[in-house]
């Protein structure tokens, strides 16, 4: 795992433990949901993004959403009847959490990203939901909530885990983790707005890595967005 440092790796455990805990009760409501009223499945969606999202708020580099939520998904596999075969419902949204992220090249973590991609994953899940259970045989109040909660809880999430992410940074506890929202290079123009402070990587800036390896200053050449 290339540029995961130790602390970056115990960081990321941390997080996934505590939504694996959190799985574990939400796995059992999901799929009672998913017998008695698949409509309302919605309601539970939400949390298996959690820690994906948390991740990728807090730490703003490549594979901490895949990492985390999978960490998550091992660690309630065995409270759950299915085993470790629901790890690969978790692989399915670590995947798909990861995506938007690399069609930017990992360079862009603005929250219009995060919010699309939760936006997307609800218009998916919802096809994919209304395709096996038939959701056309049902009543139309039930058709309209199928939907209407996947974008509730999946939206909910995300702002919830980007809040998180935000109160851990305001700590100082991702100092040296944490990386600008927005890496995208940019010709140098007179006046143009220099990094947040509060995203630098001091590790970086004072000219070390995250394990004391000598690195080039960030930005010496010209200022990022």
């Amino acid at each position: 795992m290339s540029g995961f440092s130790t602390r970056l790796l115990l960081s990321c455990a941390a997080i996934g433990v505590a939504g694996g805990i959190l799985g574990i009760p939400n796995y059992h409501l999901f799929t009672a949901l998913s017998v008695a009223a698949p409509f309302l499945m919605g309601l539970a969606a939400g949390l298996y993004v959690l820690p994906g999202v948390v991740a990728q708020a807090a730490f703003r580099r490549p594979g901490v959403g895949f990492l985390t939520t999978m960490l998550a998904g091992v660690v309630s596999a065995p409270f759950t009847p299915t085993g470790f075969a629901s790890v690969y419902g978790w692989l399915w949204i670590a995947v798909i959490m990861e995506l938007p992220y690399a069609v930017a090249l990992y360079r862009y973590w603005r929250a219009p990203v995060a919010y699309a991609l939760a936006v997307g994953a609800a218009g998916l899940y919802t096809w994919m939901w209304w395709t096996y259970y038939d959701m056309g045989t049902y009543a139309a109040w039930a058709q309209a909530l199928l939907p209407s909660l996947l974008l509730v809880g999946l939206v909910g999430s995300t702002w919830l885990g980007r809040l998180v992410a935000g109160r851990l940074a305001a700590t100082g506890a991702l100092r040296g983790l944490r990386l600008p929202e927005d890496r995208r290079r940019r010709a140098a123009v007179p006046g143009a707005a220099s990094p947040d402070p509060a995203d630098a990587d001091p590790a970086r800036t004072a000219g070390t890595g995250p394990v004391g390896a000598a690195t080039p200053v960030v930005g010496a050449a010209a200022p990022t967005a």
